[in-house]
């Protein structure tokens, strides 16, 4: 099914031209006359500037002021700053709805600043920083190259309270004690509350829903949740999650529907679950990202047994990606030892189809995520390569998707999923997070060897007006701000 096109998309050329650059012409910048007054902070000549809020593909220049689009026009601007943007389109920001926060370092932020990534959602599957105001307050002392937030992750939180037993449902005083916790998270700012059932397969569903109870306290937040099943118990795990909004009353983002639902048919029932959900009623779209490889710790109860049967793999398909046997395929040996002696050990698996993963990335309910973590900067290449993949090889390469498609996935539908109403967008008045790539060279560098290489015709990408990343290297900038919900 291809992406549902949205009504501004069906103007014709002249009214979408109008009402793009009428937005602009209407408005006081406070530099309405001609000279050095009327200089903008940064202009952005030459570009094709893509909104696909607006369906606008075309000639534009961009002039911003104080870290927002001050004005659009064809007409010449003036700034202290100009970015010749010939050759390259200009688009929103991309915003990543699925990643996960690195381990005492900033690889991962880096990276994504380098594949265009403006806003990050992070304490996904379950698994957060925590508590959350300090975290975010260490986050803005430190500085960001882009603008972060995320969820609340409830394994965290369990194991916060004293529940390490991931097999162990939680009893009463426990389920009490999380409560505050959520509310305590909540309140400082987390966008919502995300599940990793298939890591914590005690976790009840009714236990699970006194804890999205506590997020329907707290209205326009979210819940995201990897799947309690995957492969051919796939689908029964989206009717539980979508189970699981409908009664709460929680929106719901499931976790990247390529991973668990990677295999066919048993994608195309996935997404066939997910639009009768909303068909009922049910606000729930996914996430994907654009590998037919998973990447998790070894000990995770992912592995448990029965699950190389479930995926039609042996051993042989599980890559290590950190340690001393990085880069070395298991045999039942090493994965035992492993599991064993260093559980945290991250490893790569290689089981899902190609075509499963295009097919639900083509789909209006799924939006693109990278799931990006690094540990050490090793790790799965989609941290780094996910969005200029998609673009490279999913736009000019295939082609599975329009680029007006695969950038709607990409900006403003996760805005409108997360209320971030100043993002995803190119308007007067919205934030100047905005990318710049080639179409013609736009790719994905990073591989299972050198998981964190920047990618090709990326840059410059800008978060607050300001440069961030060109031509894979970071300007040491960092004008990203934390989002509080």
């Amino acid at each position: 099914m291809r992406f549902a096109r949205r009504t501004e998309e069906t103007k014709s050329c002249r009214q979408l031209l109008a009402g793009f650059f009428s937005r602009e012409a209407n408005s006081h910048t406070g530099h309405q006359d001609e000279g050095e007054k009327d200089k903008m902070d940064t202009v952005i000549t030459n570009g094709r500037v893509i909104d696909p809020a607006s369906g606008f593909d075309g000639s534009a220049n961009i002039g911003i002021e104080r870290g927002k689009i001050a004005r659009i026009t064809r007409d010449n601007l003036v700034g202290a700053r100009v970015i010749d943007a010939a050759g390259k389109a200009v688009a929103p920001g991309f915003i990543d709805i699925h990643m996960h926060e690195g381990e005492n370092e900033n690889t991962i932020l880096d990276c994504m600043a380098r594949m265009g990534v403006t806003t990050a959602i992070g304490g996904n599957c379950g698994y957060s920083a925590y508590p959350t105001g300090a975290y975010y307050t260490d986050l803005e002392a430190a500085g960001l190259p882009i603008n972060y937030t995320g969820f609340v992750g409830y394994i965290t939180l369990r194991e916060a309270v004293g529940l390490t037993d991931r097999y162990a449902p939680a009893g009463a005083d426990q389920r009490a004690a999380v409560a505050e916790l959520i509310r305590a998270a909540l309140a400082a700012g987390a966008i919502g509350l995300s599940f990793g059932h298939e890591y914590a397969p005690g976790v009840t569903g009714e236990e699970a829903l006194a804890a999205a109870a506590v997020v329907a306290e707290y209205p326009g937040r979210l819940l995201s949740a990897h799947f309690r099943f995957d492969a051919d118990r796939a689908v029964e795990s989206v009717k539980e999650l979508a189970e699981l909004s409908l009664r709460s009353g929680v929106p719901m983002q499931l976790s990247h529907i390529g991973s668990c639902a990677g295999f066919p048919q048993i994608m195309a029932d996935s997404l066939t679950a997910l639009e009768a959900a909303q068909a009922a009623g049910v606000d729930i779209m996914a996430d994907c990202y654009p590998y037919n490889a998973f990447s998790t710790a070894i000990g995770s109860a992912v592995f448990d047994e029965g699950c190389f049967e479930r995926w039609g793999k042996t051993f042989s398909c599980i890559m290590v990606a950190e340690g001393e046997h990085v880069g070395q395929y298991c045999d039942a040996a090493l994965f035992a030892r492993l599991r064993a002696e260093a559980p945290a050990t991250r490893v790569i698996g290689f089981v899902m189809h190609e075509a499963e993963i295009v097919r639900a990335l083509q789909h209006p309910l799924v939006l693109v995520g990278s799931d990006g973590a690094f540990h050490n900067r090793q790790g799965h290449p989609r941290g780094a390569g996910a969005f200029p993949r998609v673009l490279g090889r999913l736009v000019r390469e295939q082609p599975a998707l329009t680029l007006t498609e695969a950038l709607a996935k990409m900006t403003v539908l996760p805005a409108e999923r997360l209320g971030l109403r100043q993002k995803g967008r190119i308007a007067v008045g919205a934030d100047a997070d905005l990318t710049l790539f080639d179409p013609e060279i736009i790719i994905d560098k990073a591989d299972f060897d050198c998981p964190t290489a920047a990618p090709a015709g990326v840059g410059p990408v800008l978060v607050g007006g300001e440069v961030v990343a060109e031509a894979g290297e970071l300007t040491g900038s960092k004008p990203g701000k934390v989002i509080r919900y």
